[in-house]
This record gives C-alpha cells, structure tokens and sequence, in this order.
C-alpha cells in the first residue's frame, strides 16, 4: 500500500509541474504577442522613437522570461527565440522594417509552436 501512495504522489507532482509550465507557457506567449502586437503598430505608423521603446521593451521581457522558460522548454526552441530577439534591436536601429517584421513574425510562429508541442500529453512527460 505504501508503493501506491508513493507512486500516486510522484504521478500528481509529475502532474501539476506539467500544467504549471504549460499555464507558464502560455502567459508568456500572451504577453510576446501583446508586445510583438505594440511592435507591428510602431512599423505600421513609422514611428521610430515608439519602434525603438516598444522593441526594447520586447527585449527584455524576453530576458525575463527566458530563464524561467529554459527549465520547462527545449533549449533548441528557446535558442532559436533568443538568436531573434538579439537581432531585433540591431534591424529597429537602423529601420530596416521588412526584416524586423519577418523577425517578429518568426518569434510569433517559434512561440506558437512551443505551445502546440509542450502540452502535458503521455509522451511529453515520460
């Protein structure tokens, strides 16, 4: 009896870390968007001052986040955000607008997928 109880508390913290990181997933998503969505705005109105805030701003909730997003998520994937995000300043300086958008589109799809694939399904946890 004392095996069952044992194996039924590490099933349900197994549990509750997976919901944790994919709730955590997901807020962070939510609020890339709501920046990368303030971003696309600035390109869209030309405004460079407003381009350079908003894409700083972006930056560095990324650099938030992404230590916490490390434990839960596939370094590759988070690799991947980071390289984008270290070019988003660099493209906002020097207002090349169609490469910033891909950039940002990028990071849209990167976090999109991250959701799609790092949800607490059967083989994601074992």
């Amino acid at each position: 009896m004392k095996r069952f109880v044992i194996v039924l508390i590490i099933v349900g913290g197994i549990l509750c870390v997976c919901v944790y990181s994919m709730f955590m997933v997901e807020r962070v998503k939510g609020e890339m968007d709501v920046y990368a969505d303030a971003v696309f705005a600035a390109i869209d109105s030309g405004s460079h001052l407003g381009l350079a805030s908003g894409v700083e701003a972006f930056v560095g909730y990324w650099r938030e986040e992404e230590h916490s997003l490390v434990r839960f998520v596939r370094h590759s994937q988070v690799d991947e955000i980071s390289r984008s995000m270290a070019k988003l300043k660099s493209l906002a300086r020097f207002e090349d607008y169609t490469q910033l958008h891909a950039e940002l589109s990028s990071i849209s799809w990167q976090m999109e997928h991250i959701c799609e694939s790092e949800p607490p399904t059967l083989g994601n946890i074992m």
